[in-house]
């Protein structure tokens, strides 16, 4: 079952946005937030935030670990 989360309202142009995502794309969520938390680029934060909240709805709304 996949779980999903949408940042919507983000103010920055999709590939500069897709070079950080392309960093953590089929990592564990754990090593995501990790590499996410140590990059420079201004758009890691809302790519953070997305992670962080479908973590919370796998866990919340799924009963996921």
């Amino acid at each position: 079952m996949p779980v999903k989360a949408i940042a919507r309202g983000v103010r920055m142009s999709p590939r500069k946005v897709g070079v950080v995502v392309a960093l953590v794309r089929g990592r564990t969520v754990e090593d995501a937030l990790t590499i996410l938390s140590h990059t420079p680029r201004r758009s890691a934060l809302p790519v953070l935030k997305a992670i962080e909240s479908a973590k919370a709805n796998a866990d919340h709304n799924h009963n996921l670990k």
